[in-house]
């Protein structure tokens, strides 16, 4: 987390002391924070494979140093820890699932539901598999168009291609074996 938002977070922090002999001495002492409610704004991607490791990234505002989990399903659930990002965002894997489709997605910081991260929706779809890309070798500078062929392509905004560790790229979706992705102009040599 920033330094403001650490700041933010300890004036906000008082002692806890408990007296059992009606207020005439305290005893023991804990830190109780008051904060604001965490509060979601958005998360992306908002689908991901049935083997699960797609990393959600849940942006909003009111994320501390504190425990924040991400519940994906109903009952039963599993609950799957977060990290922290900032005080803006924090992330989460999403566990593997043993069916295709819809699954309801939750979002709790300090064991509570977050404002707006209630009944999220995440989307389980086929994993993809890679059986070709055509052509395998374009002249550097970037502009060519490279065929993806497999199997789990699913029509997104989202959907994107990468050459080697450069920056995604839009792919266009062509059916659920087939996508296009134009190849960058930064990127050179064997990438995979």
């Amino acid at each position: 987390p920033s330094k403001s938002s650490l700041l933010n977070v300890a004036q906000n922090a008082v002692s806890v002391d408990v007296s059992r002999d009606g207020g005439l001495t305290f005893m023991g002492s804990a830190q109780f924070i008051f904060s604001d409610d965490a509060v979601v704004l958005r998360y992306v991607p908002s689908m991901g494979g049935v083997s699960g490791g797609t990393i959600i990234t849940v942006e909003g505002s009111g994320f501390y140093a504190d425990v924040a989990i991400c519940r994906f399903g109903g009952t039963p659930y599993r609950d799957v820890a977060a990290t922290l990002l900032s005080d803006r965002a924090l992330s989460c894997v999403v566990p593997e699932s043993a069916f295709v489709g819809d699954i309801r997605f939750d979002v709790l910081a300090r064991g509570l539901p977050c404002d707006g991260g209630q009944g999220l929706i995440f989307v389980y779809v086929p994993d993809l598999v890679i059986s070709s890309v055509f052509p395998s070798v374009v002249l550097s500078g970037g502009g060519s168009v490279v065929t993806v062929r497999g199997s789990g392509f699913v029509p997104s905004r989202d959907l994107s291609c990468r050459f080697g560790l450069g920056l995604p790229v839009a792919a266009v979706w062509r059916s659920a074996s087939q996508v296009d992705c134009v190849v960058p102009g930064d990127v050179s040599g064997n990438v995979t």
